[in-house]
């Protein structure tokens, strides 16, 4: 092998580790940020549930209020 065929492999081997170490970089970004966005999105159905939650103990408490108090239902 010829000391130019000698440096155009290691500039093709250095050129294929700079595009997979690069490539990696951008497909670890790229799942970090589908990771934030599944966090927001567990974070919203996190509140809305506990804003159901909220509901529903309100409404126990009406209807144990009115079935104590004997009132009828409309």
């Amino acid at each position: 092998m010829s000391p130019k065929d000698r440096l155009s492999f290691f500039i093709g081997v250095g050129a294929i580790v700079v595009t997979l170490g690069v490539g990696t970089c951008s497909t670890n970004a790229r799942f970090d940020d589908v990771n934030r966005r599944i966090d927001d999105v567990n974070a919203r159905f996190e509140a809305r549930f506990d804003d159901v939650q909220a509901d529903i103990r309100e409404l126990r408490a009406l209807i144990i209020d009115a079935i104590k108090n004997g009132d009828p239902a409309d």
